[in-house]
């Protein structure tokens, strides 16, 4: 079985969710040894801008409404 864990705090390792998150991992691999865990902390990754233009176009396109051609272009990497 396969565990995604979404480290999202700035504070990192003082972080009590973080440390209640790994509390509860290592419970669940304890109870079964099937389990990988692989961990993404947003902090130490390169994400693509994700500013208020682009959640309009998503949520236009989720809403199936008319985009302006700058909305369309967002697509998958957020670029607006």
């Amino acid at each position: 079985m396969k565990l995604l864990e979404i480290q999202s705090s700035p504070r990192g390792e003082s972080s009590d969710s973080i440390t209640l998150t790994k509390s509860f991992v290592e419970a669940c691999k304890s109870d079964n040894t099937s389990i990988v865990v692989d961990t993404l902390n947003v902090w130490h990754e390169r994400l693509p801008e994700f500013d208020y233009e682009a959640i309009g176009a998503k949520y236009k396109a989720v809403k199936h409404e008319t985009m302006t051609e700058a909305e369309s272009n967002c697509g998958s990497v957020f670029n607006c």
